[in-house]
């Protein structure tokens, strides 16, 4: 699998709205009823920008997913 298909096929980012939206897709196409997300895969954010991105997980993304 080439990084590229595996950003395409596996990984969830990009605006809230577009993280909803992939997630919406995914949770439709394989009947999803959890997931999981990591904020700081192979520790490269800093973390005030961690902490900006759990804001927004769930400020926006876990209230239209429920």
């Amino acid at each position: 699998m080439s990084y590229e298909e595996w950003l395409r096929d596996k990984v969830v980012y990009g605006t809230p709205d577009a993280v909803v939206d992939r997630l919406q897709q995914l949770r439709e196409e394989l009947d999803l009823t959890q997931i999981l997300y990591e904020v700081n895969y192979g520790r490269q954010i800093p973390y005030a920008l961690q902490l900006e991105n759990l804001r927004l997980i769930n400020e926006y993304v876990i209230p239209q997913l429920k």
